[in-house]
């Protein structure tokens, strides 16, 4: 006996139920040494629109553990995806790093969702977000 699931078999649920979709946060002043004098990536637009790899390693700025407190840090692996300016481009990191506000992650991910699957799903959607 087969086990075949049909499209009529799917549910329509919106991402937020099944997972945390988390924004990131920028501390400010930007470029206060408070804040801004460390190792640690502090990801922005600009850092994932240079790069054609699917994964960002590193950025621009960097913010030091202060910063970390006025941001959102995130492990390596992690699926972000950009929410303003140059909107829905899909990035994995490469690194532990802090994500600027223009980003939103996907944290608690089930273990039936592939995040390599949303990936390509945000990828695919990005020219009908930009219509929109």
């Amino acid at each position: 006996m087969e086990n075949k699931i049909s499209r009529t078999d799917w549910i329509k649920i919106q991402i937020g139920e099944i997972c945390d979709v988390v924004r990131g946060g920028s501390p400010r002043p930007m470029g206060d040494p408070k804040y801004f004098s460390g190792n640690i990536p502090f990801i922005k637009i600009g850092d994932i629109t240079s790069i054609k790899s699917n994964t960002v390693f590193d950025s621009a700025i960097h913010v030091n553990s202060e910063g970390t407190k006025k941001s959102r840090l995130l492990p390596k692996g992690s699926l972000i995806l950009s929410n303003s300016g140059t909107v829905c481009i899909p990035k994995f990191l490469g690194v532990d790093a802090c994500i600027h506000d223009g980003f939103v992650s996907f944290t608690n991910l089930p273990d039936f969702v592939l995040k390599h699957y949303l990936f390509h799903f945000f990828h695919y959607l990005r020219p009908y977000v930009i219509q929109k």
